[in-house]
């Protein structure tokens, strides 16, 4: 199985805001996406791919796995989208939070941030932007959101968020659908809707400006 440029860019731009729960730093294996990214490789497959990272990821080659699941021929950014805003990550999360034994309101707004979600931009203040995330009943006010690349947003605007980083404004309402409907299905991702409310990142784990500091450094 390939994965497509686009899909590399993707994992490359949500890694520039991913910080890990017990880290300060970017991993190796984001490092490497990044790279890679920026080299311009293209479409690589499924064994390059995963070869090329410092340390085995069971998070990255669970991507291929989920796309063989659902029966697609590769994976293209519609599948990152799709993976990192559904019930597998959701897990994976979830398990994180639980064996870190991270304090319950801070592990559920974990939980919420690192989560793929569309949104509706609300508002724009000095490059950073609001929005709102809503989905069955339930609201999360988010503020302090970087365009990590170049792109065009206005208040209105559905965009996907994944942490603090707004990752595209360009989707299908098929992928937005699905994200929104998966969302509402899992209890653990809408009770972490619950309790989190409202999350800037400019005060939330210093998300804002970690992710600024990476974008610094390693701009795509």
């Amino acid at each position: 199985m390939k994965i497509t440029g686009e899909a590399i860019r993707d994992l490359a731009i949500m890694a520039l805001s991913c910080k890990p729960i017990m880290g300060e730093t970017l991993t190796g294996n984001q490092r490497y996406i990044i790279e890679t990214t920026k080299s311009g490789k293209g479409a690589m497959t499924e064994e390059e791919f995963l070869g090329g990272m410092p340390l085995p990821s069971k998070t990255y080659s669970k991507i291929f796995d989920y796309a063989r699941e659902i029966d697609v021929a590769e994976v293209d950014e519609e599948i990152i989208w799709k993976f990192f805003g559904s019930d597998p990550h959701v897990e994976k999360i979830r398990n994180q939070v639980r064996e870190n034994n991270l304090p319950q309101r801070f592990g559920k707004m974990i939980l919420f941030a690192h989560i793929l979600i569309p949104i509706t931009i609300t508002g724009d203040k000095d490059g950073l932007f609001s929005g709102v995330y809503g989905n069955a009943g339930v609201e999360v006010k988010l503020e302090s959101l970087i365009p990590v690349t170049a792109m065009s947003i206005k208040e209105g605007d559905r965009v996907l968020v994944h942490y603090a980083s707004i990752i595209a404004n360009r989707f299908g309402s098929e992928i937005e659908n699905y994200l929104l409907e998966t969302q509402a299905r899992n209890n653990d991702f809408m009770e972490a809707c619950k309790v989190t409310k409202r999350i800037d990142y400019s005060r939330f784990w210093d998300l804002c400006k970690w992710t600024q500091n990476n974008v610094k450094e390693q701009g795509l």
